[in-house]
């Protein structure tokens, strides 16, 4: 840490399974989320994140009830099965500085439409937006060059955007998915 004011969840299951939580703040001084920190918070409908977190860990808002969300740029890792069964999540913005959308990071979030990820990603990976119901559209940028199979497995409405000859519209034509090509 770069100064003496931040600090971290330190305790990783500190509001696991609280069933009255209802919305959290989490303030500029906090630089990580850990694991299972707010998992199974089945009230859990609002979160706002403050400008100084780099990492959310894995499974830190499993089955919560966050119904939309956007992440500060700041945060550079979302650990794997972070959003996992958030099946009212209906959509969230995505930091610019992560490189990866870990396995089974959204797998479960039903009512999610539209996902758009970040210039730097370059891989997608196992389950990522797996059983996502409703996902209609993935907006896949050109840096993108590794996904997984199962990424978006049992996503049978959806439609990846992306540009035309780039791996996305390849991964769409492996897998039967429809392809949009989009300029930029």
């Amino acid at each position: 840490m770069n100064n003496e004011n931040d600090f971290e969840i330190m305790n990783v299951t500190i509001f696991k399974c609280n069933k009255d939580l209802e919305e959290v703040i989490i303030p500029d001084n906090i630089v990580a989320i850990y694991d299972y920190a707010f998992e199974e918070c089945p009230s859990l409908k609002k979160v706002t994140i403050g400008n100084s977190c780099k990492i959310i860990g894995d499974a830190a808002f499993i089955a919560t009830a966050i119904e939309e969300l956007e992440l500060p740029d700041s945060v550079e890792t979302i650990g794997k099965h972070a959003f996992r069964l958030c099946s009212s999540l209906k959509s969230i913005s995505l930091p610019k500085n992560i490189d990866c959308i870990d396995m089974m990071t959204f797998v479960g979030c039903t009512n999610l439409k539209s996902i758009k990820i970040p210039n730097k990603v370059t891989a997608i990976k196992h389950l990522a937006f797996g059983d996502c119901d409703n996902l209609e559209i993935a907006e896949i940028p050109p840096n993108v060059s590794s996904i997984d199979k199962d990424a978006f497995y049992r996503c049978k409405r959806l439609v990846i955007k992306g540009s035309a000859g780039s791996y996305a519209e390849k991964y769409a034509k492996e897998n039967e998915i429809p392809f949009e090509a989009i300029e930029g």
